[in-house]
């Protein structure tokens, strides 16, 4: 009794997750499908052209209580097409918002047949299907991490588990040596809020043109260099330092 009591909980169980699963994978279908029909229109019919920004307007995507709220940003252009005065709009950054000023002319691409749909900002629009991608490859990772753990104990029980060799000092380590590893902590967070963000979107910016969308896992790649090669250094110089003290 109590085992079919498990197996219909186990069933309702993994019935939840299919049908979430599937339901999170046709959303992230639909976006790809979405971004990927919007991209290679503009590379099969964009016609680029001098546009002068309008302005832009911002609007409030979601106002939850509990959570901060969140904003979406667009841009308005004019531009000349076959002497008509075309007004379009489409999705950009914050950062395109708070840089560009209404009068500027900037290069946009609109479609050819459909001047009302326009590119104004390339590089906001591949980072949200960068982001997609990295959502995929996260549910992938996740899934193959299951799999992994799934059928590593079965392979592993027999096999005896590593020694840890653990260093022992014979005294504490060193004050200054505490001090410059809290120094070198702080310093890889604030890098993450400062030099990282700087780097992540001057790669964005240099591979957009050539790799596209993938310009935006690399992006994210080079911003947590600076933290992590901190992190590393931090490390190495606390084996060392530790290593020449359990020695002496």
């Amino acid at each position: 009794m109590k085992c079919t009591r498990k197996n219909k909980a186990a069933f309702f169980v993994y019935l939840y997750l299919t049908v979430v699963g599937l339901f999170l994978i046709s959303l992230l279908g639909y976006g790809i499908y979405d971004r990927l029909t919007r991209a290679s229109a503009f590379d099969r019919s964009g016609i680029t052209v001098t546009a002068t920004y309008v302005g832009g307007r911002v609007l409030k995507a979601s106002s939850r209580p509990e959570r901060p709220p969140t904003f979406r940003y667009f841009g308005q252009v004019q531009f000349l097409v076959d002497g008509r005065t075309i007004t379009a709009e489409a999705p950009v950054s914050l950062e395109f918002h708070r840089k560009v000023e209404p009068g500027d002319e900037i290069q946009i691409r609109y479609l050819s047949g459909e001047p009302m749909t326009v590119q104004i900002d390339p590089i906001h629009e591949t980072r949200e299907f960068g982001m997609i991608w990295l959502i995929v490859l996260f549910l992938a990772g996740c899934l193959v991490y299951w799999l992994v753990r799934k059928r590593l104990p079965k392979r592993t029980a027999a096999q005896p588990r590593p020694k840890v060799i653990r260093l022992k000092l014979k005294q504490p380590l060193p004050g200054w040596l505490k001090v410059l590893s809290v120094i070198l902590t702080l310093l890889a967070l604030a890098s993450l809020f400062t030099i990282s963000i700087k780097i992540r979107y001057a790669v964005e910016a240099a591979t957009y043109q050539t790799i596209g969308w993938l310009s935006l896992p690399l992006a994210m790649i080079a911003m947590f260099l600076p933290p992590a090669l901190i992190v590393l250094s931090n490390v190495v110089l606390l084996r060392v330092v530790a290593s020449r003290m359990a020695k002496d």
